[in-house]
């Protein structure tokens, strides 16, 4: 029984000492921006109940010098994490905004362009990483302003 339980032991401990290697890079999560828009009474014109809503407007972004159209969160084909796009998708509580994304987490420095109707915004975020890939920090800006957010999804608020 003591030969059996030192074999398991063994193992256990080979198990669990695989993977520490300082040469492994970390796995980043994608990066996806979300976007909020408001008019100045902070009424949400993503919602489609909203009389005055956008939706009906040119909502598109520029990436990689290719136009994104948006898609509705119930019609998309777009997977989370498995390629870029633009969605608008509702949350828990029902309230509805923007998704772009998702950017490859390890970029230094990436940036979109959000069009909202005759109205344009440069979104952006830059990356420092650790030695071995570890995310130092995440920067986010919108026209070149700094905007504070978490390290891979970030939630721009337009008032338009």
């Amino acid at each position: 029984m003591k030969k059996v339980l030192t074999t398991l032991m063994a193992i256990v401990a080979l198990l669990t000492g695989f993977g520490c290697s300082n040469d492994v890079d970390m796995d980043l999560a994608p990066v996806s921006i979300l976007v909020e828009v408001y008019n100045p009474a902070g009424v949400n014109l993503l919602d489609e109940s909203t009389t005055d809503n956008i939706l009906d407007q040119k909502i598109s972004v520029l990436y990689n010098g290719k136009e994104y159209e948006l898609e509705d969160m119930v019609n998309s084909r777009i997977q989370a994490g498995s390629m870029f796009g633009l969605i608008r998708r509702l949350d828990g509580q029902g309230k509805a905004y923007l998704s772009i994304g998702s950017f490859m987490p390890k970029l230094e420095y990436s940036s979109c362009t959000l069009i909202l109707g005759d109205k344009s915004y440069e979104l952006s975020f830059e990356t420092k990483l650790k030695k071995h890939g570890w995310l130092k920090w995440r920067k986010f800006y919108i026209d070149g302003k700094r905007s504070k957010g978490d390290e891979t999804t970030h939630t721009y608020v337009i008032v338009l």
